[in-house]
This record gives structure tokens, sequence and C-alpha cells, in this order.
């Protein structure tokens, strides 16, 4: 992983609907919004490389969303880097960006290390929620890209 984090430019902002294949996992396939805004589903745990957080980077905006059904439930995002968790964010049913503030200890201590942000959340089963729904994946969020400032 390390080698691959060394070759990596350093994208500030990743399209998780578009076409960041190599830097997400635990992601369902992209998908395409009514607004024409390309996501995809987190599923209960979903995991982000971040190749340009560094010692300067001060936060992270996520651009996300919950269920667009009304029957559907809301749940929240707990946003986590390397393990250390920074926030819990409270998706609706639009897409939002929501802001993530970087601890300036924490990224300081970086060094030579990478970060991988992971996205935990309760999921949902569209077939459970939404009448004649036949969809049986267990969703979490959508999630349509992610910015380091």
């Amino acid at each position: 992983m390390r080698e691959l984090a060394e070759r990596m430019p350093k994208i500030a902002r990743i399209d998780v609907g578009g076409s960041d294949d190599l830097l997400v996992a635990w992601f369902f396939e992209k998908e395409l919004a009514r607004e024409e805004t390309s996501y995809r589903w987190s599923q209960r745990t979903s995991t982000v490389f971040l190749p340009s957080v560094g010692p300067d980077s001060k936060e992270i905006l996520i651009r996300m969303a919950g269920p667009e059904e009304p029957s559907a439930p809301l749940n929240d995002v707990t946003v986590s880097i390397n393990e250390q968790q920074l926030a819990i964010l409270q998706p609706d049913r639009g897409f939002e960006t929501h802001r993530v503030e970087l601890p300036p200890e924490w990224t300081a201590n970086l060094g030579d290390t990478f970060a991988i942000l992971q996205l935990d959340t309760q999921t949902w089963r569209p077939s459970n929620w939404i009448p004649d729904a036949t969809d049986i994946r267990d969703l979490g969020v959508r999630i349509d890209w992610i910015e380091v400032r």
C-alpha cells in the first residue's frame, strides 16, 4: 500500500461517483441521481484512500445524501481517518456538502503515512422499506465526492 501511496498523484477532490475507482473500497457500483449527479452507495463500512492529506490539510468536504425515498431511514455517518474518529454527520435526502475539520496535531504528525477515510453507518434494504421495491442490497448513504483542503 505504501508503494501505491507514493506513486499516486495528490488528488484534492475524489469523484467517488465518477472515475476514481482505484481510491474507493466497499462501495456499490456508480449510479446517476435525478439531478445528473453521479454517486455510489456506501455499505456499512466504506473506505476512501486520500492521497492528498498532509501536514497542511485543514478539512475534508464530503458531498453526500441519504436515501431520497421518504419511507427510508436517514442514518448518521461516523467519519474516521486512520481509525481516529473525526465527526458524526447527519445526511439529508438531498445532496449537501458536509465539512469535517482535521485536527492540526494529527496532520502535523502524519509524516510519510497515508490517509484512509472510513465511513461507517447503519444500512437499510430498499425491499424492506419501499413498497414494490426489489433491491435487496444493504445500502448506507450516497457519496458524490470528497475533497481535501
